[in-house]
């Protein structure tokens, strides 16, 4: 229902005399139909209808709605032209058009085998997402022995009951194993490139070089990295002459669990690169944050510093690694404390990711000296069988 605002004359509210008492107000036109006046024949197959009100949608005097206003009619200046009706606000502007995306996903590769290379590889098979999965590793035998226990992992799930035995086989038959990291040979083989080797970032640079110079400029290219500069990659790969082309696409660990992916721009990335990782990440069933190009992103800037802190109290002798750990599941709600998460992730990729937030944010970032032991004795967690806790086969025994 529509107000209208009805100006008074000035004698019905004077200083002098009484109110006087309002005219008879005049019976009033019948509200205006649906159809705006008019003819409901023209709009619908209904019934036709008379209109019922003829006044233009902008501009024209309202119908009469009694009272003095009705009586005297809208009040005009005393001098001068009518006063002109207000125009009409100016339409929106329209959005931006979402960038076209060059970017096909009929092949992925991901180059590294370790354990979050062959954690992309085996959720890229199981959903489909791309006509061919390739792992990639330079270490002899790497790639062929995580296809094989991708394949293991799969059929666990359907002995599970979460995953059909089809679905199972349709993955593994999307997977292929390469010895070797050939950057041409991926790159005319590869419509994305997901680069999971690592955590070294003259390494990481060094990759990003050849794949930009051998690389088609229609190959999407992807950093798993979790805390390295996405723009000092995609200079690295500008080589080629395209370094619009690579973004960040940090999965966390297991990635078959994870939900969410940190997709980082570079400042060099193209707006069609961006809306192609988002893409991807959502073709393997992730949840895209795009988050700045920083040290250490969003997640490693803030769980970092916190496991080295946690470090910082067993070396002191607060606690004691049991006690540490269930003072902050039981205490917080988290579901693992931050030494058996410290082995989970791997010591040596926490001391790799202290060092790049020690070196873009200052001293306050420095790896605690017992995470740094622990690394230079090779006990960098459940891959290793040691880190602050002891593990068999990945349970962990003590």
């Amino acid at each position: 229902m529509r107000s209208r605002l009805v100006r008074l004359g000035r004698s019905g509210c004077g200083r002098g005399g009484g109110r006087l008492p309002p005219p008879a107000a005049p019976a009033l036109p019948p509200p205006p139909g649906r159809n705006g006046g008019r003819p409901a024949s023209s709009l619908s197959r209904g019934r036709a209808h008379p209109p019922t009100n003829t006044t233009p949608r902008w501009g024209g005097p309202p119908p009469p709605l009694g009272g003095a206003a009705a009586a005297a009619g809208r009040r005009r200046p005393l001098s001068g032209p009518p006063t002109p009706a207000a125009p009409p606000p100016p339409p929106a502007a329209a959005a931006p058009p979402v960038p076209a995306d060059p970017y096909d996903r009929t092949a992925l590769t991901v180059i590294g085998a370790g354990q979050m290379g062959a954690g992309i590889a085996q959720v890229a098979a199981a959903t489909a997402a791309f006509d061919a999965v390739h792992v990639a590793d330079g270490r002899p035998g790497a790639a062929a022995a995580a296809v094989a226990a991708i394949g293991d992992r799969l059929d666990r799930r359907v002995a599970g009951g979460k995953m059909t035995a089809a679905a199972a086989g349709t993955a593994k038959g999307l997977l292929a194993a390469l010895d070797g990291v050939d950057a041409g040979a991926i790159g005319a083989a590869s419509s994305v490139v997901i680069e999971a080797i690592t955590e070294d970032a003259g390494a990481k640079a060094d990759l990003f070089r050849r794949l930009g110079d051998a690389a088609p400029p229609t190959t999407l290219l992807a950093s798993n990295t979790s805390s390295i500069s996405i723009t000092r990659l995609a200079a690295a790969a500008a080589v080629g002459g395209h370094p619009g082309r690579v973004i960040g696409l940090h999965f966390f660990h297991p990635v078959p669990v994870m939900r969410v992916v940190e997709l980082i721009p570079a400042l060099t990335s193209t707006p069609s690169a961006v809306a192609a990782g988002r893409g991807v990440a959502a073709a393997l069933g992730k949840t895209p944050a795009v988050v700045a190009d920083g040290p250490g992103f969003v997640a490693n800037r803030l769980l970092m510093p916190y496991i080295n802190e946690a470090v910082g109290v067993l070396a002191a002798g607060a606690a004691s690694r049991n006690d540490i750990d269930a003072v902050m599941v039981g205490g917080t709600g988290v579901p693992m404390g931050p030494l058996a998460l410290a082995d989970f992730i791997g010591l040596d990729t926490c001391v790799s990711i202290m060092r790049v937030l020690e070196e873009g944010l200052g001293g306050g970032y420095k790896p605690a000296p017992l995470l740094v032991a622990h690394v230079a004795a090779g006990w960098v967690g459940v891959k290793a069988g040691r880190g602050f806790y002891t593990y068999e086969n990945g349970k962990r025994v003590a």
